[in-house]
């Protein structure tokens, strides 16, 4: 029933709108929520736009019609604000529309939330012929100032506001012509405003493709001014409002090349030339993010031709040249090293990731192959042109996704294919496996369960008894076997003879899987006690195993039991060392498991390297604790199932730390120093300080790396923890940052650029003023009172830029240089300019690193991947209530 004054109006501005508005009008007498009322503005319409409102509202009485002359999109919502007699708002133009159910879920988020000055919802561009593009999800909720001074969050349609808080901020601007409401969400947010959100897609925008372009330059000097003003103070805005200053200056360079790469995007989807556009903006911006810049791109080119994220491919097989052209002046103009080389190759793989089969083959240095994981695995060679394989895997006909990996040597061998494919799609290829199993074969509580019946032979189990150290076996064999042997799961499992043993190797099917700690005490220990171990330890990597050695190219093993398989692939590599040989593709020269290796990291994934990177290292490699071992077959390798007797000392699993967190920072600084200028990577002393004692007195504790790896593994990270990271190793890191760490006794980890110690930051030439870096001996001096060294690469250059030969040697050789200087290889590299892809990480993690940081702007969370952990930068600019306030979810 209608209430007598409405609840919500819903300002309804029209312009010649009368091939569209009836389908605005009809979602708005289509909703479940009853008290609104609609305010049509006839903005001096020529055509039958008033005649149709009256037509399709056959004279509902909540929509009223009101006429002025032509004076734009501003003056019109103004004159439908000064109309409306409900407390809320809604800004629907006449040729978009909402979901029945919208006015009611935003209705009920402010009844929930009385504080809110707006709820905003998620949304979805579509076409005219009802064709969706694409779907926005909602951005976030609170203080949203900080996303409308980079860009205009949501179209003005999907969000509810107070009457109240838009008269407050005067309304929108009748001086604009466009973005005008970007402009009005721009001074609500100023004030703090909070907005709240509805997770859903209940707003639609009509995307008209053909106007996107012609318009480009105009919209985006427009969308240059928005974001301008944004970063500084706003005149209509009362000084003392809480962002009154705008967005600290140093910041604006990122958001106008993102709106630079937005618009000239749409220049490029419709063939036109958009170099042109990138005179726009006059400042450089060293930092610019490669991947931000090819996604955004790519997505605007596509959006700007009328074709979904499935059409990619074709946009970019169609635009890619004039697109190198763009890339190259963005580079020029922003001083972002290697960038056009590092958003192209971006592009390239997103392109052939959204290319059907048979589509496309190849763009650039590219190469797409269709794999179906249940067959043969052959080697796969490339020309000299092909630097990444995208393989895109079924597995019996049906698709599970892509894996992307390096070509080193001209070759991807099957056998690191088949691990690659087994790490990442291990366990939807074991749940299929599961569910096509014959009919007859035990319920299982969940998959996980069933799984481990399967594996050790055990059909009967409960999900418990795999954990119980104290389980009655199965079966009753008194089977022992000496530590030192190992065990293989293929087999029935045994008791095991200590012999003074702390750790035994695991198997599956003649593969190593790692090394597992056993439990504490002497003489043998019982099977459910080793398999509880096992279980515990290896956890998801023993579904990565098996799928690999059982399930991958079954042939004509394919209808046997899982432990058939497993038992016949190992007694195969157990007669026949060539065999065993085959197992690992052949080769030329291996790399043993890198030290420390624990289980579900990269220390336990086959990767290839380039031969001659691996050569040239060759000396350096007994400062990793091991030696290369030579192979009869070509090119070289990373093998961790060569494991050496002393890395039976090395416990894989760890107690988890007590407190649960689903969030933690990690935390990047570069400079800490007292000299001028102030600016980004440069923090004052005082303000570190004053950060840490933040830190100290709100029960914050560091946590390492490696304590981070154990929480995830246990899917707990530790409340009030936080890691605190360094890069590049300026000298005033010695004299300013250390000694305040020490004094509050806060751990952190120095990353270090190895080509360069001793010198001087040679990569910011031509940026800003290279700075001294720190020595060796000056690096050991704090390593030996707790620092923790992690490599920044060799020569601080974007890695994925790189071929893979470069790429390897970046990490391989700057490993080597820590491990020979400092006596132990590091475990962590920071990316250069955050700067990482799939192949980086491949080859990161060959190398022996087990986590690699990126300059991703988030709180790390236990699904993120250990070599793509994301960091929160701590500029120079921000202020003490800002860190604080990014910090505060982790409390």
């Amino acid at each position: 029933m209608n209430a007598a004054i409405p609840r919500v109006t819903v300002i309804v501005p029209a312009f010649e709108a009368a091939t569209t508005i009836d389908r605005t009008i009809d979602c708005l007498r289509a909703q479940s929520f009853e008290e609104w009322e609609a305010v049509v503005v006839d903005d001096g319409s020529t055509d039958a736009s008033v005649s149709v409102v009256e037509r399709a509202t056959q004279g509902d009485p909540r929509v009223r019609i009101v006429s002025q002359p032509n004076r734009g999109l501003a003056a019109a919502r103004n004159r439908g604000i000064g109309e409306a007699r409900g407390a809320l708002l809604l800004f629907l133009d006449a040729d978009d529309w909402i979901r029945p159910d919208m006015l009611a879920r935003m209705v009920a988020r402010f009844e929930e939330d009385p504080s809110l000055a707006a709820v905003h919802c998620g949304w979805a561009r579509v076409l005219d012929d009802g064709t969706e593009l694409e779907r926005e999800p909602a951005v976030g909720e609170g203080d949203l100032f900080d996303e409308f001074a980079q860009r205009c969050a949501f179209p003005v349609h999907a969000c509810l506001v107070r009457r109240r808080i838009v008269d407050a901020a005067g309304g929108f601007d009748e001086s604009l012509v466009v973005l005008e409401d970007w402009d009005l969400w721009q001074r609500i947010a100023r004030t703090g405003a909070g907005f709240g959100l509805v997770d859903s897609v209940l707003a639609f925008y009509r995307w008209r493709p053909d106007s996107m372009s012609s318009g480009a330059g105009r919209m985006l000097a427009a969308s240059l001014s928005r974001i301008t003003r944004g970063h500084a103070p706003d005149e209509r805005v009362p000084a003392g409002t809480v962002h009154s200053a705008g967005r600290s200056p140093a910041r604006v360079a990122e958001a106008l090349y993102g709106m630079l790469c937005w618009w000239a995007g749409t220049r490029l989807g419709k063939e036109a030339d958009a170099v042109e556009l990138v005179a726009h903006v006059g400042e450089p911006c060293p930092t610019l993010d490669a991947a931000a810049v090819a996604v955004q791109v790519l997505r605007s080119a596509a959006i700007a031709r009328g074709c979904s994220r499935d059409e990619w491919w074709r946009v970019w097989a169609s635009c890619r040249e004039a697109g190198v052209r763009l890339l190259e002046a963005i580079e020029e103009r922003s001083r972002a090293p290697l960038l056009a080389a590092r958003a192209l190759g971006r592009m390239d793989v997103l392109a052939l990731e959204s290319a059907p089969p048979g589509a496309t083959a190849r763009i650039g240095a590219t190469e797409r192959i269709e794999v179906e994981a249940g067959g043969p695995l052959p080697h796969h060679d490339f020309g000299p042109s092909i630097r990444r394989a995208l393989f895109s895997v079924t597995w019996r006909g049906e698709p599970l996704g892509d894996v992307t990996l390096p070509v080193c040597d001209g070759r991807v061998r099957s056998d690191v294919l088949g691990d690659a494919i087994a790490a990442r799609h291990g366990w939807s290829i074991v749940d299929r496996w599961l569910a096509g199993r014959a009919e007859g074969s035990s319920p299982a509580a969940d998959p996980w369960t069933e799984f481990l019946r399967a594996l050790y032979d055990a059909p009967d189990r409960p999900a418990e008894w795999f954990y119980d150290p104290e389980a009655a076996p199965v079966g009753g064999s008194d089977l022992t076997t000496p530590a030192a042997e190992g065990l293989e799961l293929g087999e029935p499992l045994r008791e095991v003879e200590r012999n003074g043993a702390r750790a035994i190797e695991v198997r599956i099917a003649g593969a190593t899987i790692g090394v597992v700690p056993l439990p504490p005490g002497e003489g043998r220990i019982p099977a459910s006690a080793v398999r509880a171990a096992i279980t515990r330890a290896c956890g998801l990597e023993l579904v990565r195993v098996v799928a690999r050695e059982a399930l991958l190219g079954a042939g004509e093993n394919g209808g046997r039991p899982l432990r058939d398989r497993l038992a016949l692939r190992a007694a195969r590599a157990e007669r026949d060392p060539a065999l065993r040989a085959r197992r690992c593709g052949g080769f030329a020269i291996a790399l043993p498991r890198h030290r420390p290796g624990p289980v579900e990291t990269t220390a336990s994934r086959r990767a290839a390297l380039p031969e001659e990177v691996v050569r040239a290292c060759a000396r350096s490699f007994p400062a990793f604790g091991g030696s290369l071992v030579e192979g009869d077959g070509a090119g070289a390798l990373y093998l961790p199932d060569l494991i050496g007797r002393e890395d039976d000392r090395i416990p894989l699993v760890d107690e988890a730390l007590p407190e649960a967190a689903d969030r933690l920072p990690i935390l990047m600084y570069h400079r800490v120093t007292g000299a001028p200028p102030r600016n980004r990577w440069a923090l004052d002393p005082d303000v570190f300080e004053a950060q840490l004692r933040w830190l100290a007195e709100n029960g914050f504790r560091t946590v390492g790396l490696e304590d981070l790896r154990r929480a995830r593994l246990a899917r707990r990270l530790p409340r009030r923890c936080v890691v605190l990271t360094f890069d590049d190793g300026t000298l005033d890191f010695e004299t300013e940052a250390w000694p305040r760490l020490r004094a509050y006794g806060f751990a952190a980890t120095l990353f270090v650029v190895t080509g360069f110690a001793g010198g001087t930051s040679l990569w910011d030439e031509g940026r800003v003023p290279a700075l001294g870096l720190l020595d060796w001996r000056a690096i050991e001096r704090m390593r030996s009172d707790g620092l923790e060294i992690g490599s920044h690469s060799e020569r601080h250059r974007p890695l994925s830029a790189l071929d893979p030969d470069d790429i390897a040697q970046e990490c391989l050789r700057s490993r080597c240089a820590i491990a020979e200087r400092l006596g132990a290889p590091p475990t962590a590299i920071a990316y250069p300019y955050g700067d990482a892809d799939p192949v980086v990480e491949h080859l990161a993690g060959a190398c022996g690193y087990l986590f690699g940081l990126t300059c991703e702007s988030r709180m790390m969370t236990v699904d993120d991947r250990l070599l793509a952990l994301p960091r929160i930068e701590v500029a120079g600019d921000e202020p003490l209530a800002a860190f604080m306030q990014r910090l505060e979810p982790a409390a």
